[in-house]
């Protein structure tokens, strides 16, 4: 009995000494180790810190717009279309799909003219579609500015001029009622020539006469009134213009709206030009 005490007791030690050697390995670690553990699964990214989770969302992030970029570069330069241009132009069409009345080869022509061949489209497209205008369309002496709507508006009033003029019966009612109110204005028997200054003096009486005629007087001289009356019965703007016209800050309203004066004739053709 006393040896089957001892050997359990012995055989009890055993396995204590067997379940201790976990305990008894980690105790003899030397304090300060540092033990690393590798793990799998979303608990390898919960163990990364702020930093290296940014910069890996970063790194992520630019790798799919670098991609896409690729991909998009790849596509434009594959499907990029062509410019092809062909001068000059060899298509021969029939002769019903052409537009041959006058009005069309005028207008033809008008543009190729404008045209300058010699310019690179690509380089300068202005000077190839309008550069043969510019160059032989020069501004004209007292213009600002001038382009083909200046130019279309003094052929036009040629063309009407030359309409006015003519002597020669037209069918048009309207065309008739032009020359006559035309020549109603026309001082054919040159009365204006014979005339002289007299109107432009009898007009100064009706103002309130003027000092260098000598028949004025500075007490009846009431310059309000001059300057109402030139506007309203002579529709001459003295020293400045005024009118009724829609408000610029409220376009339902009208309002009373004053403007500098001119030199009662609209253009500067209308004093230099003797034809």
């Amino acid at each position: 009995m006393m040896t089957e005490m001892t050997r359990y007791k012995q055989q009890t030690d055993v396995d204590d000494d067997t379940s201790s050697v976990g305990s008894a390995r980690t105790e003899e670690l030397p304090t300060g180790t540092t033990i690393v553990h590798y793990h799998m699964g979303s608990h390898w990214w919960r163990s990364r810190t702020s930093l290296e989770k940014a910069l890996l969302v970063g790194w992520l992030l630019l790798l799919v717009v670098v991609t896409v970029l690729v991909a998009m570069l790849h596509v434009q330069t594959r499907f990029k279309p062509t410019l092809h241009m062909l001068l000059p132009h060899t298509f021969n069409p029939s002769a019903g799909d052409v537009c041959l009345t006058p009005e069309c080869v005028m207008l033809s022509g008008s543009v190729l003219n404008s045209m300058d061949s010699t310019a690179d489209p690509c380089v300068n497209f202005y000077d190839y579609a309008c550069g043969g205008w510019v160059n032989k369309n020069p501004i004209p002496e007292g213009k600002p500015i001038w382009g083909t709507l200046n130019k279309l508006a003094s052929d036009n009033q040629v063309i009407m001029h030359n309409v006015l003029e003519s002597t020669e019966k037209s069918e048009s009612k309207a065309e008739e009622k032009a020359r006559v109110f035309y020549r109603s204005c026309m001082d054919a028997n040159k009365t204006i020539e014979k005339l002289g200054g007299k109107p432009v003096l009898q007009l100064i009486e009706k103002m309130g006469g003027w000092s260098i005629t000598g028949n004025w007087s500075i007490s009846e001289f009431n310059l309000e009134e001059d300057v109402i009356k030139s506007k309203v019965k002579f529709m001459s703007g003295a020293l400045f213009s005024w009118g009724v016209a829609e408000d610029d800050k409220n376009s339902s309203s009208h309002i009373l709206q004053f403007d500098q004066g001119g030199l009662t004739l609209p253009a500067r053709n209308y004093y230099l030009n003797e034809s």
